[in-house]
């Protein structure tokens, strides 16, 4: 099996213009392992794959970044939903 290089995950970070934070964000994964794949350590062999097709098909990667933004508008909009307390006191304050 041929293991990514951790450059070469570098410069796929640096392709997308992403901070490590993004990278993670977009991948699903902690912001750890992109820090220690970038420092040398060998990737699971999920993460490998993961990484392998990402750089055959920029389009799936595409696909990754539009879903890691629906994710973020999905997570503030639970941030603001019906059970969370501090929202329904916005609300009732609001309502008086």
């Amino acid at each position: 099996m041929v293991l990514f290089h951790q450059l070469i995950l570098k410069n796929l970070r640096h392709h997308w213009n992403f901070s490590k934070e993004k990278f993670a964000e977009v991948l699903g994964w902690n912001v750890a392992t992109i820090a220690l794949y970038e420092a040398g350590a060998v990737p699971s062999i999920s993460d490998n794959r993961l990484l392998k097709i990402l750089i055959k098909n920029p389009k799936l990667m595409e696909k990754f970044i539009e879903d890691s933004e629906k994710r973020r508008i999905i997570k503030g909009i639970c941030v603001y939903s019906d059970a969370n307390p501090f929202y329904q006191y916005i609300l009732f304050s609001l309502s008086k």
